[in-house]
């Protein structure tokens, strides 16, 4: 970086910043609907793209590499999720002992059904950010295919739960009128 003149550093430091700042969920919803957008109606391969097109790609990149162990084999996705979920956790205990206020997803007694949670994840944030990416860059195979299973791995966990649940529940005779 230091051959480049001050404002080219200017540029690649804000680059370098809004690129990690696109991994905030918070703005997860106005980087896919930039990205679908863009990809709807510009150039598809990257040679002829213009540099904003190429820079939202660059976002939704980070994005996914930011999340990636959704596309990996299921058993090390399984174990990088407990990890994720577990440094989460460990953030919500903390922010407690400081009597801040905790995010749902943070508070480990709120937040018992990780099957659950991680099939809604990747319903609204996983899914939807992958396939138009994986759509743009020919990627369609295999990492669609793992986060198909990965997908369907947690659904059936869900499934698998809620119906030991209701086997669980006490049986309540009803009443007649």
């Amino acid at each position: 970086l230091e051959n480049l003149s001050e404002e080219d550093q200017r540029e690649v430091r804000e680059r370098v910043i809004s690129l990690i700042l696109a991994t905030d969920l918070a703005k997860h919803k106005e980087h896919l609907e930039k990205f679908n957008i863009m990809t709807a109606t510009k150039a598809k391969h990257l040679v002829n793209a213009k540099p904003e097109l190429r820079f939202q790609l660059q976002h939704m990149i980070i994005k996914c590499a930011d999340l990636g162990h959704a596309c990996k084999l299921t058993k090390q996705h399984v174990n990088w999720t407990h990890r994720i979920i577990e440094e989460m956790f460990i953030q919500g205990d903390l922010e407690k002992e400081k009597k801040l206020p905790v995010n749902r997803i943070m508070d480990r007694t709120a937040n018992k059904d990780m099957a659950k949670s991680q099939s809604m994840f990747f319903e609204l944030i996983i899914v939807p950010m992958y396939r138009p990416l994986c759509r743009h860059l020919d990627l369609n195979t295999p990492v669609l295919d793992q986060l198909t299973k990965n997908v369907k791995y947690w659904k059936q966990k869900h499934k698998s739960r809620r119906s030991e649940m209701t086997k669980r529940a006490p049986h309540r005779p009803r009443r007649s009128s």
